[in-house]
């Protein structure tokens, strides 16, 4: 090599240059549609504490439900019956502002909550009535429901783990203590149940994984919940112990994870540094 100064740079560069990808972050949103909430924002929501990190903007509908398209990385959101003029409608809302978007009603009724399975499957449960696991199309909102799921719930919140099981929590009768179930995706039936440990009454509204696999949750706001009770909470999916997590926004009734990659150095600009630092030590 003509110029053996430079080789400690270049083998700098080509370490750099092939480490592995970038580390990733989850974002906690939420939103506060409960109760038909005029008002409902986009919220950054911290999973450590249950406390609001900053507004993003007002969302222009009564959100009760959220979820990240697995590839596109876009956020969707279900609205609740009471959202005026928009009610039990599938929106779309950006990130940046917090805006939402119509995409169409879903011609069914309340949807409590959604998730997205690996391929890109919108689901969701339907209440009032209905009680059924549904999917969505994500061009005109329209529900078409799986199978009759046979139970009675309320809150009913929804998720995806990393492995592609299906959970879900609600229930009818807010003094028994609820339970998790596991839906299955393809029959719409339960496929098993867990009991909480804890007074919910398996009323939760929103339900939502971090990358981590841990499994989040909102208590669910209905008509005379004292703001000052609703919680961010954890659930542990082996022994069905619910662990509070703090205080969180009055009407919290949809969460949803978003993960972003840290940036790291691109190999571009690390060989443009080490040309550069090579070049310096020829001229001297």
């Amino acid at each position: 090599m003509k110029n053996p100064a430079a080789l400690p740079v270049l083998l700098l560069i080509a370490v750099l240059a092939g480490a592995g990808p970038a580390d990733a972050a989850a974002i906690l949103y939420g939103a506060d549609g409960a109760g038909g909430n005029p008002n409902t924002a986009l919220t950054i929501l911290d999973p450590t504490t249950g406390g609001s990190v900053s507004t993003v903007g007002p969302i222009g509908f009564a959100v009760t439900g959220m979820a990240f398209h697995p590839t596109t990385g876009v956020l969707y959101g279900t609205t609740g019956n009471m959202s005026l003029g928009t009610a039990n409608s599938l929106i779309t809302i950006d990130v940046a502002t917090g805006a939402g978007t119509l995409v169409g009603p879903n011609g069914l009724g309340p949807v409590a909550d959604i998730a997205f399975d690996a391929a890109g499957t919108l689901y969701g449960w339907a209440e009032r009535g209905q009680d059924d696991l549904v999917t969505l199309d994500l061009t005109t909102g329209a529900a078409s429901v799986v199978a009759d799921s046979g139970l009675d719930t309320r809150g009913s919140g929804l998720a995806f783990d990393a492995s592609g099981v299906l959970w879900s929590a609600g229930n009818a009768d807010s003094s028994r203590g609820g339970v998790l179930r596991t839906i299955d995706p393809i029959t719409g039936l339960s496929t098993g149940t867990l009991p909480l440990a804890s007074s919910t009454g398996g009323r939760l509204g929103a339900l939502a994984f971090d990358d981590a696999g841990t499994l989040f949750a909102a208590d669910a706001a209905t008509t005379g919940t004292p703001a000052s009770s609703l919680s961010l909470l954890t659930i542990d999916t082996t022994t069905g112990v619910v662990t509070q997590v703090g205080s969180t926004l009055p009407g919290l009734d949809a969460i949803a994870f978003r993960v972003t990659a840290v940036p790291e150095p691109s190999a571009a600009l690390l060989v443009a540094w080490g040309l550069s630092v090579i070049g310096v030590r020829r001229r001297r």
